[in-house]
């Protein structure tokens, strides 16, 4: 198993760089990948400001790549880029939202409250 970086998955996503793009692809269409949360969130952030990808074109592109059966990733991420790309949180308020859904999570942030089911 490969755990993936930003920089595989933007290359392969982007494919702005011929050389980069043909090895990310390689990676990611033929190899077992673990994608770490923290990795999807700066994806999500270098996305989101440097390229200035609309967040429902994001979520989309995104939520397709994670669906990858080769992928791994925990099932809230998938669902907190849905909430992302619907809404207008920032993807770490969607994260905590859907973790919200089966635990009590603390916050002063009055959107993130009104999406919380449990809140301390």
């Amino acid at each position: 198993m490969v755990v993936l970086d930003s920089s595989v998955i933007l290359r392969y996503l982007l494919a702005d760089d011929e050389t980069m793009y043909k090895k990310a692809k390689e990676i990611v269409e033929n190899e077992s990948c673990l994608l770490l949360p923290e990795v999807l969130a700066e994806v999500v952030q270098i996305l989101t400001r440097l390229y200035k990808v609309p967040r429902e074109d994001l979520a989309a592109v995104l939520m397709e790549f994670l669906n990858f059966d080769n992928v791994l990733i925990g099932e809230e991420y998938i669902r907190a880029l849905f909430l992302y790309g619907h809404g207008d949180m920032e993807f770490l308020e969607a994260v905590l939202c859907v973790y919200g859904e089966e635990r009590r999570v603390a916050t002063f942030d009055p959107k993130l409250k009104k999406c919380l089911k449990k809140e301390v």
